[in-house]
């Protein structure tokens, strides 16, 4: 089965826009960096220790970087330091390994979910231009912290299975285009 040369552009747009709509979902995934808080959840004014997940997060050292919490549903919105949705908590120190180190003090905020977010400029480049990047998930409590304080889970790799899905999708939909048009 020959394709036309419609029916071979239809097939790149749609396989084009699949790619696309990928990206787009998984753009805040893709930065790799990631900051495994100890504890994951606290009250105001516990102490909290924070370090960059792996070895050499940073291909080098860089200036200390802002780190602030913003509450979860409100995080896809930030796209600038001067949110002023965002508490500043500290300051995320890269060491000339390029690893990464915060400590700092659950400000006073209303109690639930929040997400941990550095200002990096440097990391645009490699963060689809986001500068304000979420790098870890944090729960403030209204009382003492539960005696689990394992470190949070790794970032989770982008959804392929997503993907795969919007390709198929994609492409039945091109199949039965050229099946209509070949009436």
């Amino acid at each position: 089965m020959k394709l036309s040369a419609l029916n071979r552009a239809s097939l790149v747009a749609a396989v084009g826009a699949a790619l696309l709509v990928w990206l787009l979902t998984a753009g805040s995934v893709i930065a790799s960096l990631a900051i495994v808080l100890d504890p994951t959840s606290a009250p105001a004014g516990a102490r909290v220790m924070g370090r960059t997940g792996g070895e050499g997060a940073f291909s080098s050292q860089v200036d200390p970087l802002a780190t602030y919490l913003v509450a979860s549903a409100a995080a896809d919105q930030v796209t600038s330091a001067n949110d002023t949705r965002l508490v500043e908590v500290g300051r995320l120190v890269v060491d000339s390994g390029g690893n990464g180190q915060i400590v700092f003090v659950v400000p006073g905020v209303d109690p639930g979910p929040y997400v941990v977010m550095v200002h990096c400029p440097t990391c645009a480049a490699t963060s689809f231009g986001r500068t304000m990047l979420p790098v870890a998930d944090f729960r403030v409590t209204a009382a003492a912290p539960s005696t689990d304080t394992g470190p949070s889970d790794p970032p989770r790799p982008p959804n392929l299975g997503a993907f795969g899905t919007v390709l198929i999708a994609a492409v039945l939909g091109v199949v039965a285009l050229h099946r209509r048009l070949a009436r």
